[in-house]
């Protein structure tokens, strides 16, 4: 019983995670092209001050790609760390089959959390060939 509600939450998260991101994207790419007018052009905002990109990025395609390789190089470690962690649960297991249990588990959860990462990447290069840009 347990289980079913720990999966169902864990869904019930990921899913919100992702309508969050959807909504953060969406935002951020009209915000990006309001701001337009000063951008880095040398052209002056009403104010007559210059707005100066912070992310470096002036296409959607490229804000994808920067978010995804900042979540590489944070996740990367974190993997590290993880398998560590999840080896050391095995090895103190002491005989019990649920913590050797808990120690396999925490080694897959985040190499299929590695992998996902890896996937978004993917898909930005993806978009990136759909749109057009280089």
């Amino acid at each position: 019983m347990m289980n079913k509600l720990t999966c169902k939450s864990s869904i019930n998260s990921i899913f919100v995670l992702f309508i969050f991101s959807l909504l953060f994207f969406s935002l951020s790419n009209s915000a990006f092209a309001r701001l337009d007018v000063g951008f880095d052009t040398g052209n002056s905002c009403p104010s007559g001050q210059i707005l100066k990109d912070p992310l470096g990025c002036r296409t959607f395609e490229q804000i994808l790609d920067s978010i995804a390789n900042f979540l590489i190089i944070i996740s990367a470690p974190i993997v590290a760390i993880m398998v560590l962690y999840g080896g050391y649960q095995i090895l103190f297991a002491g005989g019990n089959p649920e913590k050797f249990k808990e120690g396999k588990q925490t080694i897959l959860y985040a190499v299929i959390g590695f992998i996902i990462i890896l996937i978004a990447k993917g898909i930005t290069a993806l978009i990136k060939n759909i749109l057009g840009a280089s």
